[in-house]
């Protein structure tokens, strides 16, 4: 994890998204279903439900896993799924608030860049659709370029979107950065998309937070 100097309060923040050998680590110790919030009642199962190859793509991205999947991982390995600065879920108003936010916050350095690894989009900084480099996901912290906003923080535009916790009621949650099919415009720190708490995608995957 990477420690970054948050506003009144320190934050460790993951420097890559998950991958699939930390998370086929975690699914290894067969972690209990109980103790999820209420609104992943229903979640009864942890696997990913496509593109998971932990053997031959063992420092992908994990996608393909729910935000209930995500937040269980999260909790399950000590930490907890980035949401407000000091803990909790941050308002889908404030999200995009660097005081508030935990993830836009590591991303924007404070508020300070659009972009993690500064002022200027570059399509060729990090994994997006306009990027003729890759034509899919990368292990994550591969690419050099996508960095930011603090140094060592690494994929927090494009490759993998990554959830939330930041939701809207109990059905609809927020994932941040845009992945390896966005457009341009979809990559800055402040994109977000918002979807059903429930589904999963082959472009979506997380990042955790910690005190």
């Amino acid at each position: 994890m990477l420690l970054v100097p948050g506003p009144g309060k320190t934050t460790c923040i993951d420097k890559t998204e998950v991958s699939q050998k930390q998370y086929d680590v975690w699914l290894g110790t067969n972690p209990p279903k109980t103790g999820q919030p209420a609104a992943c009642s229903g979640n009864s199962s942890f696997t990913p439900t496509c593109g998971y190859n932990p053997t031959n793509y063992a420092n992908r991205p994990v996608v393909c896993v729910d935000w209930c999947d995500a937040y269980a991982y999260c909790k399950g390995v000590g930490k907890r799924l980035c949401g407000k600065i000091g803990g909790g879920s941050v308002a889908p108003a404030s999200n995009t608030d660097p005081a508030q936010s935990e993830w836009h916050f590591a991303c924007t350095k404070n508020g300070t860049r659009p972009y993690p690894y500064g002022p200027v989009s570059d399509n060729f900084y990090c994994v997006g659709l306009d990027n003729s480099n890759f034509l899919t996901q990368q292990s994550v912290g591969s690419v050099s370029t996508c960095q930011g906003g603090y140094p060592g923080l690494y994929d927090m535009s494009g490759n993998a979107s990554e959830w939330e916790d930041s939701c809207n009621g109990s059905n609809e949650c927020f994932a941040r950065g845009g992945h390896y099919l966005s457009k341009p415009v979809d990559l800055t720190c402040a994109a977000q998309a918002k979807f059903p708490r429930m589904s999963n995608e082959q472009s979506r995957g997380f990042r955790c937070c910690a005190d």
